[in-house]
């Protein structure tokens, strides 16, 4: 799943909402549309991950960030270990955060990180 590090969004500032889960939910009809499963707003003991997505080779663990940075959604996934409860799955793990920009129309990522698997 190749992700850019920004992208510009051209949506009528007229439909914009400001607020985080409008964005969360463009991202979750984006990729249902691009043929993905994503599970949104799953449990954790320590959070809410915001977007999980399985694919047969590799698991994407996603934190959204409206008004604030995507070097602060990524803190979030490492800092709260959103991974660990996917570890058994005995493959590769993705950490994305995103950053959505309203005043930019700018969707960023800050960086992408592998998990190992557990053996």
């Amino acid at each position: 799943m190749p992700l850019n590090n920004s992208a510009k969004v051209d949506i009528s500032s007229d439909l914009h909402i400001q607020a985080e889960s409008y964005y969360h939910s463009l991202m979750h009809v984006i990729v249902q549309l691009l043929g993905f499963t994503p599970n949104s707003q799953v449990l954790t003991s320590k959070g809410i991950i915001d977007m999980v997505i399985d694919t047969k080779k590799t698991l994407y663990v996603f934190e959204l960030k409206f008004k604030d940075s995507a070097q602060k959604a990524m803190a979030q996934i490492e800092e709260r270990k959103y991974y660990e409860k996917y570890k058994y799955l005995k493959k590769p793990i993705v950490l994305v955060g995103l950053s959505f920009n309203l005043q930019e129309k700018e969707l960023t990522v800050d960086s992408i990180k592998e998990e190992l698997r557990e053996r």
